[in-house]
């Protein structure tokens, strides 16, 4: 390996973990009322009582978090701590993800830039450690964005239908995200 390789390698692990030890000082906050809510929909019966609770009481989530939350409570318990860890992971793995990305469109310096932006941001290292699916929206928007990259640069089929399955769990994990669905479907007819 040559030593610039060493050296991206090594920045690249020292973003990572300076993301990871920002993100773990909000793991131990106390729970606020969102929280409490996500909390109270996973704890229903899966799938039926998730359902029910979304569409008497919280008519604006939609159920993907939810249902990976009940699960997740079942593996490991239902503190606070174990509850944010769901989203900590994927705020964890959308840092490289950030990379991955940006090293497919410019350079390696730039990407690694884009990266520190990411590992270090305060809007997503806050939102890195709440009870809620904001994390696992981030990640799924950045994994449609990495299938798209891959299926303009490669023509690859297998990138088109990995995009087309991401951008279908994007509004079932943030119903919000019919609008990032909206705006790509726009954006690359404009472009095509």
């Amino acid at each position: 390996m040559d030593k610039k390789k060493i050296l991206n390698i090594l920045f690249l692990t020292i973003i990572i973990v300076l993301a990871i030890s920002l993100r773990v000082l909000y793991l131990h906050t106390d729970i606020w009322y969102d929280e409490a809510c996500s909390w109270f929909t996973a704890k229903q019966a899966f799938p039926g009582g998730i359902m029910n609770n979304l569409l008497t009481v919280d008519l604006q989530h939609t159920p993907l978090y939810f249902f990976l939350l009940h699960l997740w409570i079942k593996l490991f318990g239902q503190t606070e701590t174990t509850m944010r860890t769901l989203s900590f992971l994927f705020s964890i793995l959308s840092i490289p993800l950030v990379y991955v990305i940006a090293n497919k469109i410019t350079s390696k310096t730039q990407a690694l830039f884009a990266t520190a932006i990411a590992g270090v941001s305060p809007l997503l290292v806050i939102f890195s450690c709440e009870i809620r699916m904001y994390p696992i929206a981030v990640f799924l928007v950045l994994l449609s964005l990495n299938y798209l990259i891959d299926f303009e640069q490669k023509e690859s089929n297998a990138s088109l239908i990995k995009l087309i399955i991401t951008n279908l769990l994007i509004p079932y994990t943030l119903v919000g995200g019919i609008f990032y669905n909206i705006s790509l479907f726009t954006l690359y007819s404009i472009y095509l």
